[in-house]
This record gives C-alpha cells, sequence and structure tokens, in this order.
C-alpha cells in the first residue's frame, strides 16, 4: 500500500474520530511498515511476529495522542524503535545481529519516498556541522541512532558523565546558533 504522508496524517485522523474503514487502513499500512522495519533487525519470524503484534497493540493504546500536524510514519516509527528496544531487553537470549541493519533514520528515508524527510536530513546535517567533530558523533549515537548513554560511553571509551556533559553542551551549542 503506498500513500502520502497527508493521506496517512487524514486517515489516522478519521481513525481518531471513530471511522473504522479509516482505522483499519491505517492499521494495514502500519503492518507492512513496521515488518519492513524489523526484518533486518530479527530473523526469527515468530518473533518478529510477536514484536509486530506489540507494537500494533501500542499504536492502538497510543493512538490518541498522534498529533495530526506531526508526520504519521515519525510518530509510528518512533513507537516501533521503543517496543524495538524493550523487546530485546526483555528478551536478551534473542541473537541480534545489527550489522546488517542501519539507523531508523536512513531506514526511514531509504523506505519513504517524502522530499521533506531529505530536506530534514540536510537540515540535520547544516546543524549538526556547526558542532565539534566528537560532539557531532556522540549526538548522531545517542540522539539519532537511539544508543543509551552507557552505550555510548563504551562505544567512545568515555565516562557516562563525560557523555552525558558533552551531549548537553552540544545541544546547548545548537539552541545558541539557531537562535542567532
Amino acid at each position: 500500500m503506498t500513500i502520502t504522508q497527508q493521506e496517512t496524517s487524514a486517515l489516522m485522523t478519521e481513525a481518531q474520530n471513530g471511522k473504522a474503514s479509516a482505522y483499519q487502513a491505517i492499521l494495514e499500512y502500519s503492518y507492512s511498515i513496521i515488518e519492513k522495519y524489523l526484518k533486518p533487525r530479527i530473523v526469527n519470524k515468530e518473533q518478529r511476529e510477536d514484536l509486530t503484534q506489540e507494537i500494533i497493540m501500542a499504536l492502538h493504546k497510543a493512538r490518541h495522542t498522534y498529533n495530526p500536524e506531526q508526520p504519521f510514519q515519525n510518530w509510528l516509527l518512533s513507537i516501533s524503535r521503543y517496543k524495538t528496544i524493550d523487546y530485546f531487553r526483555k528478551n536478551k537470549d534473542i541473537p541480534v545481529d545489527f550489522s546488517n541493519t542501519e539507523p531508523i533514520n536512513a531506514w526511514f528515508i531509504k523506505n519513504t519516498n517524502f522530499e521533506e524527510e531529505l530536506e530534514t536530513k540536510i537540515e540535520l546535517e547544516t546543524h549538526l556541522s556547526k558542532l565539534t567533530e566528537k560532539q557531532q558523533k556522540l549526538l548522531k549515537k545517542v540522539k539519532i541512532e537511539g544508543f543509551s548513554i552507557a552505550d555510548a560511553a563504551r562505544f567512545f571509551k568515555m565516562s557516562i558523565p563525560n557523555v552525558k556533559t558533552s551531549i548537553h553542551r552540544a545541544i546547548k551549542t545548537l539552541r545558541s546558533k539557531s537562535n542567532e
């Protein structure tokens, strides 16, 4: 099913207002997006299906929180990302191969045809270029790729407080430079 960003927002708004056919369409669309997102991350089909159902249930429970002024796909992938992280935390025995996955923002841009997403990525890179290389790498790992502070500290061989301080300073720098 190929639908535009405006159509998904409109469908979700109709679903929030109780239109059953819109809700069915948004669930079908969401299912296909979630499957594409999970396939390279979870090899086992049964486990992938279990997680897909958990994400669909989370979408159902959180549907009242969707803001129609924001892109539906971003909202859906945020739920998917957090539910995937929770799933891996609960099921630590699941073998995971992250070598064939890409960060969520790269996956999303590759799997959508929205020019806005590309513009956002370019704008993000422009803002990040105002930071030091160390700050850029830390922000990308933690805020974009979803690494925890502890994982980023291990990855960059830094202390947790040092990572937190660097990220805080990077965000402070971005805010001050964006207000200029």
